[in-house]
């Protein structure tokens, strides 16, 4: 047997869930307006130019070019190996 709900609760729960949707985008405006604001994250980091939001991103930025230099040398002097 199914439970009879009263329309007066589900017309509660739908001012509820209204209620938290409008309180969740009226925060992320707020947010993303403060964020506009500042020109970007707090935590923003500048390297090579370039921003990056956290310290991670950052050290994996840096170890991915870190990576490309080693790879690129090895390449390269594997081709001149071979040249000669």
């Amino acid at each position: 047997e199914k439970k009879k709900i009263s329309k007066a609760q589900v017309a509660n729960k739908i001012e509820q869930r209204e209620a938290i949707q409008k309180k969740r985008k009226l925060r992320n405006t707020l947010h993303a307006h403060t964020e506009k604001k500042k020109g970007f994250h707090s935590k923003a980091f500048v390297y090579e130019g370039k921003q990056f939001r956290k310290g991670d991103k950052l050290k994996k930025h840096s170890a991915q070019m870190q990576k490309k230099k080693v790879k690129k040398n090895f390449c390269s002097a594997l081709l001149q190996g071979r040249s000669e």
